[in-house]
């Protein structure tokens, strides 16, 4: 097996890829079983029926053990360790593990960690399962799992049901470098950038992303909500050219109740921008919906907050979704509204009220 950077020349039988490192992979004979980081690839295996496959997920958090376990993953334990809690492969190695998918760069394990299960053996795969990359990640999945007559079919249907939903909000928006957004992390108490895949996508829905108009700079896909100077920057652009939107991401298992506390303990409220004077224009989106297999939900919600009739509703999409491939929803709202007075403080959260109009409406 041939895990990137050797010289010696490929078998010719067996499966090949190159994962999202850009690392080329080798396999003798399709992956019969795989310890997974995090929670995009885990998703993306059960919506093409290959949850079986998976013998363990490293998660970032107890409570997304029961949610996974709850939707078909009857392998995985509730002890297994937090990925980011290992400092070398004993654990990997004391339960014969052969291959591990995780993520290129987020929540993936450390280097150290890696170094020492490629020593071990361990065939370690980097897929992404997000963004730019995620339907050919999904075909490298059913690639290296034996692209299997099922998987291949699940592959296709769930294509088909994204890309209806996707072509349709695309057919329909109108984006112009007039209308100047933010989009904010909450969790993170940062801006995405222009360099973030969610600032892309809302580019090509709404307009341009104030950041990149700023001269602001960032080593990463965010920046800091308090990085010195950021705020002067946006409220000087603010008075020549309006910032007329704030997206924000919602943490994850956010409700409406808990948005409004956290909206007041992050910086996100001193951005005095034209958003809150009068036009109450912010945003808070459920993060399921802006990561991973269901961001043509989130794509949808960007559209309708927008004032895009797109023809679907939010809510009914995520119900299919729910019922299609067993991921459980805690919450029939999906997308608020955070309100201000007249002087621009926060006053309470709402539902954004974007379904109603369109109802029953599947693909």
């Amino acid at each position: 097996m041939n895990n990137g950077g050797g010289d010696s020349p490929k078998p010719s039988t067996g499966i090949d890829i190159v994962d999202g490192s850009g690392a080329s992979i080798h396999l003798d004979a399709p992956i019969e079983s795989c310890y997974v980081m995090n929670t995009n690839i885990p998703t993306a295996m059960k919506i093409l029926g290959l949850q079986d496959n998976v013998s363990e997920i490293l998660f970032y958090k107890s409570s997304k053990y029961d949610y996974f376990h709850d939707a078909g993953f009857k392998n995985i334990t509730s002890d297994a360790p937090f990925y980011s809690t290992l400092t070398n492969a004993e654990y990997f190695m004391a339960h014969g593990v052969k291959y591990i998918l995780e993520p290129v760069e987020s929540q993936t394990l450390s280097d150290t960690v890696e170094r020492a299960c490629r020593d071990a053996g361990i065939t370690i795969i980097k897929l992404e399962c997000f963004g730019e990359t995620m339907l050919e990640d999904f075909e490298k999945i059913v690639k290296i799992f034996g692209s299997t007559d099922k998987a291949k079919k699940a592959y296709n249907d769930y294509l088909d049901i994204r890309g209806k939903v996707v072509d349709a909000v695309f057919s329909k928006v109108q984006p112009t470098d007039d209308n100047l957004f933010l989009f904010g992390f909450m969790g993170l108490n940062a801006f995405y950038n222009g360099k973030a895949e969610l600032s892309k996508i809302a580019e090509k829905i709404y307009g341009k992303n104030a950041i990149t108009l700023t001269g602001a700079t960032s080593t990463g896909v965010t920046n800091k909500a308090t990085d010195e100077g950021l705020w002067e920057a946006l409220t000087k652009l603010n008075g020549e050219k309006p910032v007329k939107m704030l997206f924000l991401r919602a943490s994850a298992d956010d409700q409406a109740s808990d948005l409004l506390s956290k909206w007041n303990k992050t910086a996100f409220g001193k951005y005095d921008l034209a958003y809150k004077n009068g036009l109450d224009n912010v945003y808070v989106i459920d993060s399921d919906l802006l990561s991973g297999p269901m961001d043509y939900i989130g794509y949808v919600s960007m559209a309708e907050l927008s004032g895009i009739d797109t023809g679907y509703s939010v809510r009914e999409l995520v119900e299919q979704y729910v019922q299609l491939y067993g991921f459980a929803k805690e919450t029939s709202i999906y997308t608020w509204q955070i309100v201000f007075d007249s002087s621009g403080k926060a006053t309470k959260v709402i539902d954004a009220g974007i379904d109603g109009r369109n109802a029953s409406n599947f693909v």
